[in-house]
């Protein structure tokens, strides 16, 4: 199974400062970021690996299971952290992340995609802007470009671009929240255009977003 997920949180027991931005906010473009640049690669047998930050308590840790697997950093010194500036702080969770995904059943033959990425990841100052073809379309009147944007300001961003085909004009049109901190890969999985409308369809294809172009 390849692995398609990597989720970075806190556990239920982990204290941060007072005041600390939540910890989401810091780590998710860390991770998807990460992600975007590793090529496909199989660990423990999962498509997604979690990496839970601070005392695991009696929370179970997976190792495969269903494809998932967790791991915990429990003497994970939040404090620390805190007290470094944005660049330390998406380091540092780089940092784990490829130490934890070195740690887990079949990173020998995955070591070098591993390292590579996480070179590729500090190279592109933690910031990734990717056309998403499979939601691109294109009409006789328009043309519609969707990109993912992975960044320290804006988390996790989807918009599209319109462009009249008739004078060349175009508009950006956000679609979601920014900044953002999901994984919206599932919820924007599919789109159409028919006629004047764009619409985006999730995995189980529910409609997820609609912008009529006239």
């Amino acid at each position: 199974m390849k692995l398609r997920h990597l989720d970075l949180g806190t556990t239920r027991l982990a204290v941060q400062p007072r005041g600390a931005e939540p910890f989401r906010r810091t780590a998710h473009h860390v991770a998807k970021v990460f992600m975007a640049l590793l090529p496909s690669i199989e660990l423990n047998g999962s498509s997604k690996v979690m990496i839970g930050f601070g005392p695991r308590g009696d929370e179970a840790l997976f190792d495969g299971a269903l494809g998932v697997t967790s791991r915990c950093i429990e003497d994970f010194d939040f404090s620390r952290f805190d007290a470094l500036d944005a660049r330390g702080k998406e380091q540092a969770l780089l940092d784990v992340v490829t130490s934890t995904l070195l740690s887990l059943p079949g990173a020998d033959t995955a070591k070098g995609k591993i390292e590579a990425a996480r070179v590729l990841t500090l190279e592109s100052g933690f910031t990734s802007r990717m056309l998403v073809r499979k939601l691109s379309q294109r009409s006789a009147s328009h043309a519609v470009r969707v990109h993912r944007v992975l960044g320290r300001a804006v988390g996790e961003s989807w918009y599209c671009e319109v462009t009249d085909r008739s004078n060349g004009n175009r508009l950006e049109v956000a679609m979601g929240d920014v900044p953002g901190y999901l994984d919206r890969r599932e919820f924007f999985a599919s789109s159409r255009l028919d006629g004047d409308v764009f619409t985006v369809f999730s995995r189980l294809k529910r409609e997820t977003f609609r912008y009529p172009l006239a």
